[in-house]
């Protein structure tokens, strides 16, 4: 109740804000992208710029397509002009709140997240960039086989395609650009569902091996049954980065939500 108070009050103020300052769509999204320069966006600026965007003939057409229209995943980077974005700048907590934000504000009462600090990766580690696999984490004490090293706290997952792409539509280019490489689909066989999952915490750098050698992080199929807690599947040294298998849990393509 308290939040469709809170959404009610934001609706009325989004609308009398159009009528004051006449304020376009682009000029509130480069405000809302922006604002990660100035300070951390919150839940409620986000759900404000949701209801502006809603009020619009034709709110969604943001990135290339609106939600009336499949869009694929090259339109959304193309319009972000992703191409040409160089990576390697590594999220700070700011930058994973924001996306939280975002993602809390699209996902309302179905997140089962918060926006709080704190990492989800249960071992000593530190990011570093590699000139081949880019950011990555690595280890800097001895972890034990059978050790969880990372727990999915903060993954947003999106039941469809129109949610996923309302929550990248009002997030800043740079974390666009990246999410498009985070983001996976999940399919849990148990009720055939599926979801696009992005894990809105320094756990997204995780790595895919290149092959078993190399491969040390995963899931223990003796104590998981789906998507869950990450373990050290042998012993990982300080030094060594984690890598993990995308295959393992990334069983379906966007083409499944049409994109």
């Amino acid at each position: 109740m308290k939040r469709q108070l809170i959404q009610i009050s934001l609706l009325v103020l989004s609308i009398l804000i159009t009528a004051s300052f006449c304020l376009d769509l682009s000029r509130l999204l480069d405000f809302f992208r922006q604002k990660k320069d100035i300070g951390l966006i919150t839940v409620d600026e986000v759900i404000l710029q949701l209801a502006f965007m809603e009020n619009k003939e034709n709110p969604w057409d943001v990135d290339g397509c609106d939600l009336s229209t499949k869009c694929d995943l090259k339109a959304i980077k193309d319009s972000r002009d992703c191409d040409n974005m160089i990576f390697g700048n590594i999220p700070n907590e700011t930058s994973w709140k924001h996306m939280r934000a975002a993602g809390l504000a699209v996902l309302e009462d179905e997140a089962d997240f918060e926006i709080d600090s704190g990492t989800t990766i249960k071992v000593p580690y530190i990011i570093a960039v590699d000139d081949v696999k880019g950011r990555g984490l690595y280890a800097t004490e001895f972890v034990k086989k059978g050790t969880v090293v990372w727990e999915p706290d903060y993954t947003a997952k999106f039941e469809d395609a129109g949610d996923y792409r309302k929550f990248l539509a009002v997030l800043p280019d740079e974390y666009v650009c990246d999410l498009l490489n985070w983001c996976y689909i999940l399919h849990d066989k148990e009720d055939d569902s599926h979801t696009v999952a992005c894990d809105l915490d320094d756990g997204s750098l995780l790595n895919t091996a290149n092959n078993d050698v190399e491969y040390n992080v995963g899931h223990l199929k003796e104590k998981e049954e789906f998507f869950s807690r990450v373990y050290a599947i042998r012993d990982i040294h300080p030094g060594e980065e984690f890598l993990t298998r995308y295959e393992d849990f990334e069983t379906e393509t966007f083409a499944y939500f049409g994109m």
